[in-house]
């Protein structure tokens, strides 16, 4: 198998405003067509979107760092019509383990605005139950079923 790189770009209530965040949710019903949209992407192998009230990140990994570091960003801001240069100021990006430490830490509610914030949780735990169609980190996480 070929070396993997996981790539996380995110905002949180830290990083951006409300307003910006609120722009950036991906409310009922965009959640599913965003993924597909997501791991279309020509250099992303695998994805994963967490969105709540007060963090909207996406998680992709592929062959080549650089490439999947430049297409998150231009993907959340083509998927809700953002200039590019708009989002660039509030976002933060975690490469590898620090993406993976990131992951575990928003999952744990240990970079919550209030502790232990349910809808974190439950966004971060829903990434690895979609529908094997949609299940996208599969292979990178060891559980491919193929």
């Amino acid at each position: 198998m070929e070396q993997r790189t996981i790539v996380l770009v995110g905002l949180n209530h830290r990083t951006a405003p409300v307003e910006v965040r609120e722009r950036l949710a991906f409310g009922n019903g965009r959640l599913e067509p965003a993924l597909r949209e997501l791991i279309a992407v020509p250099c992303i192998l695998e994805g994963a979107i967490v969105s709540t009230c007060n963090r909207v990140e996406v998680i992709a990994c592929g062959a080549d760092a650089a490439a999947v570091g430049s297409a998150l960003p231009a993907f959340l801001a083509r998927e809700h019509g953002v200039a590019d240069p708009a989002l660039a100021t509030h976002l933060y990006t975690h490469a590898d383990r620090e993406a993976v430490r990131h992951l575990f830490r928003v999952a744990a509610s240990l970079d919550s605005m209030v502790y232990l914030i349910f809808s974190e949780m439950v966004s971060t735990s829903r990434m690895f139950t979609w529908p094997d169609s949609l299940t996208s980190l599969a292979t990178f996480c060891g559980t491919d079923k193929s």
